[in-house]
Formats: structure tokens, sequence, C-alpha cells
């Protein structure tokens, strides 16, 4: 409607692209809630780990993995619905993005802790 009559053929590759790009935003926001909850418990329980947040880049995707596939589990119990691995594989390009943007952050933040700068007086 926003631009334009679009055919039915079209409309089902951009309609299936719509869904497949929220899918990828979806589980990279809930791979994002992850890290932050396993980086909040570790460094709660474990107060001397130097690196709470290398631990924490494994779990967060293991965790995305493990409720994506149990999501198409349950899809595939459903009779109008579709379960495959591609979908879990679409939902983890989003997960790993996200992780890999978070694991820079967390990367540079801890070298500029470790080695601060020099100020040239």
């Amino acid at each position: 409607m926003l631009f334009g009559p679009v055919a039915d053929p079209a409309w089902r590759h951009i309609h299936t692209g719509i869904r497949k790009l929220g899918h990828m935003v979806g589980y990279g926001m809930l791979n994002a809630l992850f890290f932050r909850a396993w980086f909040m418990t570790l460094r709660i329980v474990n107060e001397k780990m130097p690196r709470p947040w290398l631990a924490c880049s494994l779990l967060a995707p293991l965790s995305t993995f493990l409720i994506g596939s149990l999501d198409e589990l349950h899809q595939g119990t459903i009779p109008t619905r579709t379960s495959t691995p591609l979908d879990v594989a679409i939902d983890m390009v989003g997960a790993l993005t996200v992780q890999f943007v978070l694991s820079i952050y967390f990367a540079k933040r801890t070298k500029m802790r470790e080695f601060p700068a020099v100020s040239r007086s």
C-alpha cells in the first residue's frame, strides 16, 4: 500500500523477508538480554572473575540457541506452522551479530581499563 501495487508472488517474498528480519532482530535482542542476565549473575556469584563478559559471550548465544531450538520444536507440533533448522540458523545470525558487537564493546572497555591512556604533558 505504501509503495503502490505489489504482485502476489513478489509480496510473498517481501513478507517472508520481513518475517525473517523480525526473527533476527528479536533473537538478537533476546541474546542481549541473556548476555546481561548472565553478566549480572556471574558478577554477583563470583566477584573475583576477571572478565565475566567472556563467559557470557558463550552462555548468551548458547541460551539463545536453546530457546530458538525449543521454539522450532514447539512450532512443529502446531499444524498451521512450519519448523525448520534454517529458522534456528536465521535466529542465530541475529543473536551472533549482537553478540559480536557486545564482545567488541567489552573487549575495548577491558583494554582501556588494563592500559589507561598516558597523558602527555
